[in-house]
């Protein structure tokens, strides 16, 4: 499953756009889970934070952005290695919270 993007909000601020919402990562794959700035509503992408959504349970990965590569890279946050291929990140942690600048 790629990744899917639930937008919630959208606000401008000077010539930024901000978006919040959720997203669905799927299946992880090596290297990150690409994602492109149109799934934000975007052009460009210049900054992007996704978090787990609080109540999820007790796993915490914690999630950041290669925004060279276009792509979400997430690490177990018990021991910091990357999240293994082809995990299920469906269920859990499930949807996350994101927040994405750009214009």
């Amino acid at each position: 499953m790629a990744l899917s993007v639930t937008i919630a909000d959208r606000s401008v601020t000077g010539s930024k756009r901000r978006v919040t919402g959720t997203l669905n990562m799927g299946s992880y794959a090596t290297s990150g889970v690409a994602y492109t700035p149109e799934q934000f509503g975007l052009f460009n992408v210049e900054r992007l934070r996704v978090e787990p959504k609080l109540g999820t349970g007790s796993v915490l990965n914690l999630f950041r952005p290669n925004y060279s590569g276009r792509l979400i890279l997430g690490y177990l946050g018990s021991t910091g290695a990357e999240i293994s291929n082809s995990t299920d990140l469906s269920t859990t942690p499930g949807a996350l919270d994101f927040e994405a600048v750009g214009y």
